[in-house]
């Protein structure tokens, strides 16, 4: 559940996952989110290195933290819409378009692909409503994408079926060369 509390000059927003997840709730953390903190650092931590987007002080939130938002407009954010938000739709299609009888028998490879799916759906739901403006493209692009792919195997077209894996296998080597190379990943 999340509840908006307004506050002059800006909002706060309490995160309550403790029921959702069972956990219990520590000592609350504070994260801040405003469009004009000075940065570069945007770790959430304070006024001069708040989070610039509220997606992002949700996705760091923990169960019983404070959001103190800056007043103002916050749009939401076309990036999170396709890649953390279309990741999440991903995985929840991937899942509901499989009977549970036969996913008994998955690998590895699916539980690790629908791992996602595994979210809150109530919190999901916010987010999803929330930044729906952007997330409708993305699913758009994403269905073109398997519209594709379909196309190619119901035609047997073994050349387009090795081009469309071909460039997602080189997209995702770049981005695991550009993470490590950043440190964001071990």
């Amino acid at each position: 559940m999340i509840t908006t509390i307004k506050m002059g000059a800006f909002v706060l927003v309490f995160l309550s996952f403790a029921a959702v997840c069972g956990a219990a709730v520590s000592e609350p953390n504070v994260i801040y989110v405003d469009d004009n903190s000075p940065g570069p650092t945007r770790d959430g931590q304070g006024w001069a290195t708040a989070y610039r987007y509220l997606q992002d002080a949700l996705q760091n939130a923990a169960s019983g933290d404070y959001i103190c938002v800056a007043q103002g407009v916050y749009k939401p954010d076309r990036i999170y819409g396709l890649i953390s938000h279309l990741s999440h739709i991903t995985a929840v299609a991937l899942v509901n378009a499989n009977d549970f009888e036969d996913m008994k028998f998955s690998g590895r490879g699916f539980i690790d692909t629908s791992r996602l799916a595994s979210g809150p759906a109530d919190v999901w739901t916010d987010i999803l409503l929330t930044n729906s403006c952007n997330i409708t493209p993305g699913i758009d692009r994403l269905i073109r994408q398997l519209t594709l792919m379909k196309k190619a195997v119901a035609a047997r077209d073994a050349k387009a079926i090795e081009k469309l894996l071909e460039r997602a296998r080189t997209k995702r080597e770049k981005l695991i060369e550009y993470k490590l190379r950043r440190r964001e990943l071990l």
